[in-house]
């Protein structure tokens, strides 16, 4: 088969690779014939098979490739929710390919997934849970958000305490490494807020992924489906409650009921957290060998949608103290 070259063609956050790796990095793939690289002058920039922008920072006044051929993959690449994304409107027609975390994406790149697969895991004891003497913690360093997720903590303060970390807080997690951090969350508490800072459909972040591999149960805000990202009876999703007061009952009720709150970690038997790129890749090596192309004419509609529709579906929980 052909080899098919990938060039990036912009860097995301300056990291050259956009944390996917470099040359031949599809061996584990059924489709296998594909090769990255940074080096523009590898061949003509129109010989290459896609190119990769970063269309959170990239745009025309920092230089647009002079050729282009019918061929090639022009690849939207985001993995910032669309709330956050700035205006996309100089680019219609321009991408005929998109990488994001969004579901309807020709390549799905999500922060994480769920895989079925059974395992050996033992939950923690009743003892140790009982041991961890505070309820509910926070890693924040955005205080200002699209979601107002802000409000919605300072609003379930008034009925519960909350340890909120850095920035945004009165608390420093002071290790090491942001590992130990997360290490130290499972030793002293019993809830993380995986609150997102825009309620953007398909939206969800690390934020849910990293808690989910520890044993502590992740009380979740944002514009996912976490019936769908996340595994069964894993999460306390706040959209399911009317009123925060209500939240709050829920919360506190199985804070006080070890069993119940242990149940929360029977999924770990069954399924697994998977972060690799692996199926990122896979997909994007298959893609590069269709013939078919789909040409974005309205790069700003898709993306945010009439209005900016993709993210503006706040749940009643939120208005009923906005």
């Amino acid at each position: 088969m052909t080899t098919k070259y990938i060039l990036y063609y912009t860097n995301i956050f300056g990291v050259d690779d956009f944390y996917l790796g470099s040359g031949d990095i599809f061996k584990d793939c059924p489709v296998n014939n594909c090769y990255t690289t940074r080096d523009k002058n590898l061949m003509p920039i129109e010989q290459f098979d896609a190119l990769i922008f970063h269309g959170y920072q990239y745009e025309f006044r920092f230089g647009k490739p002079d050729k282009r051929s019918p061929h090639q993959h022009y690849i939207f690449f985001n993995m910032e929710s669309a709330g956050n994304t700035k205006n996309l409107n100089e680019f219609a027609r321009f991408y005929n390919c998109t990488m994001t975390y969004r579901y309807d994406s020709d390549i799905y790149h999500p922060y994480g997934t769920i895989v079925k697969k059974d395992t050996s895991y033992t939950p923690p004891s009743a003892e140790s849970i009982e041991k961890r003497r505070s309820k509910i913690a926070w890693f924040v360093s955005n205080c200002k958000t699209l979601s107002f997720r802000e409000n919605l903590v300072r609003e379930m303060q008034k009925y519960v305490d909350i340890d909120i970390y850095g920035q945004c807080g009165d608390k420093i997690c002071s290790k090491d490494s942001p590992e130990e951090c997360y290490n130290h969350l499972e030793e002293n508490y019993k809830f993380y807020l995986s609150f997102e800072n825009t309620v953007c459909n398909d939206y969800v972040t690390e934020k849910l992924f990293y808690i989910l591999q520890k044993n502590v149960v992740p009380i979740v805000y944002g514009g996912a489906d976490y019936n769908i990202v996340a595994p069964p009876n894993s999460v306390i999703d706040v959209s399911k409650f009317q009123t925060v007061p209500d939240l709050v009952s829920f919360v506190k009720k199985l804070d006080s009921n070890v069993s119940a709150y242990l149940e929360y970690f029977e999924w770990k038997k069954h399924y697994v957290v998977d972060t690799s790129n692996t199926n990122t890749l896979c997909t994007l090596c298959e893609k590069l060998n269709e013939k078919s192309h789909r040409v974005y004419n309205d790069m700003q509609m898709w993306w945010r949608g009439v209005n900016g529709a993709e993210c503006t579906s706040f749940p009643k929980i939120i208005k009923s103290f906005m």
